[in-house]
């Protein structure tokens, strides 16, 4: 070993690099957990389920779930052939049209796929939990916040809101 502080420091460095990797994975790992967990959580304090009507909704959102999987699966493998085809140097533009057809085809029936799911969720419902579930819905959906009195989420502030 010639040079000991050019060894020294490699090693410092190599050690901060990877407990930084280590520190980053965890955090990842912790965050991703809460965030699953916050996720597959049902509104059943917000709506007050019976127990019955927990067990349906957890049985059509199970399946939704697995559906969404596989429409995911699909839609990403499109997305792929498309960006392949785009690299092409023998671009086929019948054949990318027809590629991106085929992904609007598998969009709109995940779409179709999760309407659905929400008109069975909406049968398993009460009238008033219903009302309650589809307001928690678009509140979540178009991202509106409590206590905010305007038409969407990029309705501009009244002057009294700007003062406050």
């Amino acid at each position: 070993m010639k040079h000991p502080k050019i060894w020294k420091t490699l090693l410092a460095a190599s050690l901060a690099f990877n407990l930084a990797f280590i520190a980053t994975s965890v955090y990842r790992t912790i965050k991703w957990r809460q965030h699953i967990e916050k996720r597959h959580q049902l509104p059943s304090v917000d709506l007050a389920l019976e127990e019955t009507q927990k067990k349906e909704l957890e049985s059509v959102i199970r399946e939704f779930r697995l559906e969404l999987l596989q429409f995911k699966q699909d839609i990403i493998s499109k997305r792929m052939e498309i960006v392949d085809g785009l690299g092409d140097p023998d671009l086929d533009i019948d054949n990318l049209t027809a590629r991106t057809n085929e992904l609007n085809e598998l969009e709109n029936q995940l779409n179709l796929a999760f309407v659905n799911t929400i008109i069975e969720i909406g049968a398993i419902l009460d009238p008033k939990q219903r009302i309650d579930f589809l307001l928690k819905l678009s509140h979540n959906w178009f991202y509106f916040k409590d206590g905010r009195s305007s038409s969407g989420p990029a309705a501009p502030k009244s002057a009294k809101e700007d003062k406050q």
